[in-house]
């Protein structure tokens, strides 16, 4: 068999197969005090676990996002394997400034 070009070697392809990309949820980042537990509107689905998504008192809180499968996926503006969500549950009347993200 011959190529296009004539020529009768063997052809190689160098190919990759990327991570697919995760888009990071869209999750509010500030939240009033009410005096009774909130959560983040976010759930764990077939690529990611969330850990520590409740909060109750007024002050800065942190969850994790966890990639359940990081050999194969990856988060749309990072490598890690845990994206970190910072947010905050305010007191409006106590006059607390709001977070700019």
């Amino acid at each position: 068999m011959k190529w296009q070009d004539g020529s009768t070697e063997n052809a190689y392809i160098t190919w990759v197969i990327e991570k697919a990309i995760v888009e990071v949820p869209n999750i509010a980042n500030q939240y009033e005090y009410t005096g009774k537990e909130q959560s983040l509107k976010i759930n764990d689905n077939n690529i990611y676990t969330v850990l520590n998504k409740t909060g109750e008192k007024t002050g800065k809180y942190t969850t994790y996002l966890v990639l359940k499968d990081a050999s194969n996926y990856r988060w749309e503006n990072t490598t890690e394997a845990t994206f970190i969500f910072n947010w905050e549950i305010i007191d409006k009347e106590a006059g607390t400034a709001p977070v700019i993200a």
